[in-house]
């Protein structure tokens, strides 16, 4: 358990320090939740989407010109992976 911790601890590397410009950090939102889905996959631990979440409120990233591209991002590559899901189990409940 304790390695498992460990790696988990990775994705706070993930979570991108603000530039100011919007576009930008809405594209490094979007990489830190692609890291973020692969850790989540590997190691069976949906709670961490909780965590990172947390984590960009407490470094400011939710307010403000620039952080808030960050979590736009991130909440936006989240949002499309859950519509992409939707979109498949409706699919298949149709057929």
């Amino acid at each position: 358990m304790a390695k498992q911790m460990r790696k988990l601890n990775d994705w706070k590397k993930c979570i991108p320090a603000p530039t100011g410009d919007y576009s930008k950090d809405c594209d490094a939102g979007l990489k830190c939740a692609a890291e973020v889905i692969s850790l989540v996959r590997r190691e069976n631990a949906p709670w961490l989407i909780g965590w990172v979440v947390g984590e960009m409120n407490k470094r400011g990233l939710s307010a403000g010109i620039g952080g808030h591209g960050i979590l736009a991002g991130f909440c936006s590559a989240l949002g499309r992976r859950l519509i992409d899901g939707i979109l498949v189990v409706d699919v298949r409940e149709v057929a």
